[in-house]
């Protein structure tokens, strides 16, 4: 694990920190990123309040329809579809705060960075077996954060947003109404037993992957749950 009383001393400094917001499709990480700078509070811990708080909310939203060349020049935050510019910048930004969505990265991550590093990648088959497999689902993770760009910043800092599937399941079904995402059937129906399975099996295998491949100074969990937020750290096994 990176050094954490230094990440403590650094955060003003001339550092690249990476600011990772970890979770299921329609989990409520733009929500919650939008909620926080509106009212000041230091989501990535007050440790990295004041690199956070210089950020800026994307101009519209959904965020990921924006180009990324002006979500750099807003200072605001990314999405795992603009990966693909996130890792041919020359020179990053001193913070960079990225949403990754678990369902993306399963659907598309070798796609999203595919110029990973280690091992040759053979992908495992993406039967529901498989998707609900936490072994399976921690490979294609750590094959994911494998890639370069990952491990050019000074510092990670991660926290994972976790909510029940009923609330997901809900929020997913509002957001059909202007985004149709033919994924919910397969990742966000909270009465499937399969679905369920799956949704613990993705958190699982993240967190797992995460803490192994990154090595974050900071890792913290969020839960949403019966309206009220709550944040601790993230102590693995």
């Amino acid at each position: 694990m990176r050094n954490e009383s230094q990440s403590h001393e650094t955060q003003n400094d001339n550092s690249t920190v990476l600011l990772l917001l970890v979770g299921y499709r329609a989990v409520g990480k733009t929500a919650l990123c939008l909620h926080a700078l509106n009212q000041g509070i230091p989501l990535f811990w007050k440790h990295w309040k004041q690199r956070f708080l210089q950020l800026r909310a994307p101009s519209r939203l959904p965020e990921w329809t924006i180009p990324p060349t002006e979500l750099l020049e807003q200072n605001s935050w990314f999405c795992d579809n603009h990966l693909p510019f996130l890792s041919s910048l020359e020179t990053l930004p001193s913070t960079l705060l990225l949403h990754l969505d678990l369902v993306t990265l399963i659907e598309r991550g070798d796609e999203l960075c595919p110029h990973s590093q280690g091992q040759p990648w053979v992908s495992p088959p993406r039967s529901l077996s498989s998707l609900i497999n936490d072994s399976d689902n921690e490979r294609v993770f750590r094959h994911f954060l494998s890639n370069r760009f990952f491990h050019r910043f000074d510092h990670v800092v991660i926290n994972t947003l976790l909510a029940p599937l009923e609330r997901i399941a809900a929020q997913w079904s509002a957001r059909q109404q202007q985004v149709p995402d033919r994924s919910q059937a397969l990742y966000g129906d909270h009465r499937s037993p399969i679905c369920r399975e799956m949704h613990g099996s993705l958190y699982r295998s993240w967190l797992a992957a995460g803490m192994g491949a990154l090595k974050p100074d900071q890792s913290r969990l969020i839960h949403f749950e019966s309206g009220r937020l709550t944040i601790k750290r993230h102590h693995p096994g």
